[in-house]
C-alpha cells in the first residue's frame, strides 16, 4: 500500500533542524497472491506448515477510507515512532505527516491529499482528513459537484466544435478542495493549417473564457498546435 516516503527537512540559519515533513504515498491500486482454499473455505497449507499461495495475482482497488485509515492508523503512526525512537536528531521536534493517495501510472489525473496530521511531542498522533479529488471536465462527475460550472465548460467546448469541428481536440480537468473549484485546466489541441488559423482559434478562446464565471479558480488554458504549444492563457483568482 505504501509505495513511496518523501522527507523535507528544515533548518534554521545556523543548520540546525527545527522540523521534518514526510509524504506518505499511498497505492489505491494494488496486486496481491491470496491464499489457496479448499471446498469448505479453509486455507491450503504445505508440509511445512506455510500457505499454499495462487499462481495468478489478483488486482484490487483500495477506497480512500481504507487508505486513510490505514496511513493514519499503521502506516503514520509506526512512522514517527520510528523516527522518534531512532533518529535523535528527531527528538521532540515538530513532523508533519502528510497522505497522499497516488494515481495509476496510465491516469491523466493527479493524485490528491488525503490526510495530514503535525506532531509536536511524543504524544499519539492525530490525523484530520483533507478533501480534494481531481474530476474530468466535462464529465458526470463535475455534473455532481458543480453543475453550472459543468454546463459552461461544455458550453465552450461546443462552440469550439462548431467552429472547428474536424480540428479541435478538447481535455479538461478541475481541482476541488471542500467541493469548491480552485483550479480549472483546458487543453485545446489544434491541427491548424496556417498561422491565421491558430490566431483565430486563440482570439476566439480569449473571447470564449469569460463565460466561465467562477473567477474564485484559477484557469488555465493550453492551446497547442499539432502537439506544439502556440499559446498559454491563464486567468487568475478574483480576476475576470
Amino acid at each position: 500500500l505504501v509505495s513511496d516516503v518523501h522527507e523535507i527537512d528544515f533548518k534554521d540559519k545556523n543548520g540546525e533542524y527545527v522540523g521534518f515533513q514526510f509524504i506518505i504515498v499511498l497505492n489505491e491500486n494494488v496486486s496481491y497472491l491470496a491464499a489457496q482454499t479448499n471446498e469448505d473455505g479453509t486455507v491450503i497449507k504445505d508440509e511445512t506448515g506455510k500457505v499454499v499461495l495462487e499462481e495468478n495475482r489478483r488486482t484490487a482497488k483500495i477506497s480512500t477510507d481504507q487508505l486513510y485509515n490505514y496511513g493514519s492508523i499503521e502506516a503514520g503512526q509506526r512512522l514517527v515512532n520510528y523516527l522518534r525512537n531512532n533518529h535523535p536528531e528527531v527528538g521532540n521536534l515538530p513532523i508533519q505527516v502528510l497522505l497522499y493517495k497516488t494515481t495509476s501510472s496510465d491516469s491523466m489525473l493527479n493524485g490528491t491529499f488525503i490526510g495530514q496530521s503535525y506532531v509536536t511531542n511524543r504524544a499519539s498522533t492525530s490525523y484530520e482528513k483533507i478533501n480534494q479529488e481531481w474530476v474530468f471536465a466535462p464529465s458526470s462527475r463535475l455534473t455532481d459537484l458543480d453543475s453550472g460550472l459543468a454546463s459552461q465548460i461544455m458550453n465552450i467546448k461546443n462552440k469550439l466544435f462548431e467552429s472547428w469541428p474536424n480540428e479541435v481536440g478538447f481535455f479538461g480537468r478541475v481541482f476541488f478542495e471542500d467541493n469548491m473549484a480552485s483550479s480549472i485546466e483546458l487543453e485545446i489541441n489544434m491541427r491548424g493549417k496556417t498561422y491565421v488559423e491558430i490566431q483565430s482559434l486563440i482570439q476566439y478562446l480569449v473571447q470564449l473564457i469569460p463565460s466561465i464565471s467562477n473567477d474564485n479558480a484559477k484557469l488555465s488554458v493550453h492551446v497547442l498546435s499539432d502537439g506544439n504549444t502556440v499559446a498559454i492563457i491563464n486567468r487568475n483568482i478574483n480576476i475576470s
